[in-house]
């Protein structure tokens, strides 16, 4: 029968390995190396940050059958895994990695799981949320922060998660669809307002002024304000017409087709 450390090894198809006596568990998203390995071709540690999904699924509940008090256990490290673990077994976090996996870019997913976990401590007050963002932004980039933001709004859930569904249902619709228009809206998002059914005119129409009100403090010229599902775009189109040319905006195009509805203003 496999012991621990035998089965710590299978998990990352290095059977041969050692364990290095100095072993540790670690979470750097600037280092995207999984395991570790030192000069003496020993297992030196494991990056939790950068675990596939097969990996951690695998991981998790080894680590939940490790002796009490193993030696490489840190305080840290084993709080940090029990905080992810129990972040991303919740039903709702589940449903959705099991939703957009295979559907957004690899390093998006990846993203996607930090920010729940992320998104969990903020609800529990933790105070270093931004230093969380910035280790992500480091590795990942700007869009790091995007995606936080967007998973913190439950943007993936109410927005696009429900994007996709719409899309699919489309003829000859395609996987690399929704990948592009997802690419093109984290790109936006910055300059978008999306509008979701828990949403009414009233909270649309002050988000959409002010949104204004800042882009053109920051001379952004434009804003887009995306919706889905016949409820939204009769919300959005309501809040638009109440709207003033010259006074709000310049220009106005409305995209409205397949019950997905896009408005783009423009006001230099």
């Amino acid at each position: 029968m496999l012991n621990f450390f035998d089965k710590l090894k299978s998990i990352f198809d290095k059977p041969s390995l050692k364990i290095s006596d100095s072993f540790k568990i670690f979470n750097k998203t600037e280092v995207h190396n999984t395991i570790i390995v030192n000069d003496k071709k020993e297992l030196e540690g494991i990056n939790l940050a950068a675990l596939s999904s097969d990996k951690e699924k695998k991981l998790i509940p080894l680590f939940k059958e490790s002796p009490k008090g193993t030696r490489f256990m840190s305080d840290s490290a084993t709080k940090l895994l029990n905080e992810a673990a129990i972040s991303l077994k919740d039903p709702g976090n589940q449903s959705l990695l099991d939703f957009f996996i295979n559907k957004i870019p690899s390093d998006d997913f990846r993203i996607l799981k930090s920010a729940l976990v992320i998104r969990d401590k903020f609800s529990k007050g933790d105070r270093d949320i931004p230093l969380y963002k910035r280790q992500l932004a480091d590795t990942y980039g700007n869009k790091a922060y995007v995606i936080c933001n967007l998973v913190t709004a439950h943007y993936f859930e109410d927005f696009l998660r429900p994007l996709y569904e719409t899309m699919s249902r489309q003829i000859n619709f395609e996987i690399d669809d929704f990948r592009k228009a997802y690419v093109k809206l984290i790109e936006d998002f910055p300059i978008a307002i999306f509008v979701n059914i828990n949403m009414n005119p009233k909270t649309v129409e002050a988000e959409i002024r002010q949104k204004i009100a800042n882009n053109k403090k920051y001379e952004i010229p434009y804003l887009n304000i995306h919706g889905i599902g016949e409820a939204n775009m009769k919300c959005i189109g309501e809040v638009i017409s109440t709207l003033k040319l010259k006074e709000d905006y310049t220009q106005k195009s409305i995209d409205n087709k397949n019950n997905i509805i896009i408005v783009r203003l423009r006001f230099d």
